[in-house]
């Protein structure tokens, strides 16, 4: 924690020790970011895929679903469950979501994206 890019990081993604989803995720949500999102917190669902962010408040997962819509073009929807709010990614979408992460997912990962 004591390298710049490090605390740089967790002022934008923490708020007094909680984790947040930054105003500006717009800005942040690139394909890398994406990928890491989906192999710590993507679940296959059907034909489509489950963003389990249930840490996160509704308002903090409306703002994802925004970015997502408008960075990548991905249709989503949130889905609210009673361990909290998760990101449906409509079948629709996958082809776009996989072309977008897969050169950033290690070969023991890719069985999430086979949706």
């Amino acid at each position: 924690m004591q390298l710049p890019c490090f605390i740089e990081l967790r002022s934008i993604w923490y708020l007094e020790k909680v984790k947040i989803v930054p105003s500006n995720i717009k800005e942040l949500l690139t394909p890398i970011a994406l990928a890491h999102l989906i192999k710590g917190d993507g679940s296959k669902h059907n034909e489509g895929l489950h963003l389990n962010v249930y840490s996160f408040s509704t308002s903090e997962v409306d703002l994802l679903v925004g970015a997502l819509t408008n960075n990548f073009n991905i249709s989503c929807s949130l889905h609210n469950t009673d361990k909290g709010p998760r990101i449906y990614i409509n079948k629709s979408s996958t082809n776009i979501l996989r072309l977008l992460v897969v050169e950033h997912f290690v070969p023991s990962m890719k069985y999430k994206l086979e949706i």
